[in-house]
């Protein structure tokens, strides 16, 4: 059976009418039902019906949509403040955004994972004294998203990549985060997902600046947001090492479908990315040249020294990114007794993607 629409939605710079060339057009699609190993075919097939790419359009069907109603999520609120319905025959979208819509009361499990990302990045960073694309790439989310739930605390949520800071400094002039700073962050991230030229080389005493300006906000946010006021200050005595975050990792999701959060994502990201870095070097580029890469660019970018390693940690860490990708496309959630379904072949995608992230852990001491 092929799923039927029962909604979309544009949301993101597009909706807002502040886009500029690096912004892409975003549609939301809620379907009646979908199945994972449909969901590339999906998107194919809606990116070309919306004129948009595929990487744009995420994909939820109708019962994971109403549960993430009932839990309040902080991607619905966007739709619901600044997307524009552009498909809506039964009404479902407007229910879903309207009273079904929930308040959102994940301040403080939002702003800790957040704050246990800079952690990691600080770690990282005193260890090897620089930072790769990925980590200024997650220094950018967290300081984007912990401005979003400022804006969100403070009644006027704004969601875009400049429109969060600009929201947050609105009603806390005393930031810690400055504009500078934070722009910096953004042309990185937006380096990072573009895989276009660096905007510029940094020294280790401007990462030590950023990665310092990212944690005062996250302590900021602490005592400015609803019940977040006792969050514990990560001590970075976790997962700090590329091998310890896939274990921890593959340990988190293990036969939980509903357990790859977008910040657990982000720390699978760039431990396979650090793995991929510390064998080929800045030979693979960024997001989108990896997430296309060939068996020829792979032999190519393999070690002389050690090409059957090489090639291995490679075949590995594409799976990885690319079973992460096919997860985060839309149904998040987990069955349960009311029928809020996890999408069919959800939980064998996790366990495979389970054992990619083991295989790679053991590939690293090799």
């Amino acid at each position: 059976m092929t799923p039927n629409r029962v909604g979309v939605v544009l949301f993101g710079s597009q909706a807002r009418g502040d886009g500029d060339a690096l912004s892409d057009r975003d549609i939301c699609v809620f379907v009646n039902f979908i199945g994972i190993y449909e969901r590339p075919r999906v998107r194919e097939e809606l990116a070309r019906r919306f004129d948009t790419d595929a990487a744009s359009v995420c994909v939820y069907s109708e019962s994971a949509a109403t549960y993430m109603a009932e839990r309040g999520s902080l991607f619905l609120w966007h739709l619901r403040l600044e997307g524009v319905i552009l498909e809506d025959p039964g009404g479902f979208v407007r229910d879903l955004l309207g009273n079904s819509l929930r308040t959102y009361n994940g301040y403080a499990r939002d702003l800790a994972c957040y704050a246990k990302i800079v952690a990691d990045v600080r770690a990282d960073f005193v260890v090897g004294k620089r930072l790769l694309p990925v980590d200024l790439h997650a220094l950018f989310v967290a300081s984007r998203n912990a401005c979003l739930l400022l804006t969100m605390a403070g009644g006027k949520p704004a969601f875009g990549r400049s429109g969060a800071y600009s929201g947050a400094r609105g009603l806390h002039p005393n930031l810690p985060l400055s504009r500078a700073s934070f722009d910096r962050l953004s042309a990185f991230h937006v380096s990072y997902v573009r895989d276009s030229a660096s905007p510029s080389t940094l020294g280790p005493v401007e990462v030590a600046q950023l990665v310092t300006d990212v944690e005062e906000l996250v302590r900021f946010c602490a005592l400015s947001l609803p019940g977040t006021s006792n969050l514990e200050r990560p001590s970075g005595e976790g997962p700090v090492t590329s091998r310890q975050v896939l274990v921890a990792a593959e340990n988190t999701i293990r036969g939980r479908p509903s357990n790859l959060s977008y910040p657990l994502r982000l720390r699978i990201e760039r431990a396979v990315f650090r793995v991929l870095h510390a064998e080929f070097g800045d030979r693979l580029g960024g997001l989108q040249s990896v997430r296309s890469d060939s068996r020829a660019r792979i032999e190519s970018a393999s070690r002389d020294d050690s090409p059957v390693r090489s090639q291995r940690i490679a075949a590995s860490a594409f799976s990885i990114i690319d079973r992460v990708a096919l997860l985060a496309s839309g149904d998040p959630y987990v069955v349960d007794q009311q029928g809020h379904g996890t999408p069919k072949g959800r939980g064998e995608v996790v366990e495979s993607l389970a054992d990619d992230l083991v295989l790679l852990a053991r590939l690293t001491d090799e």
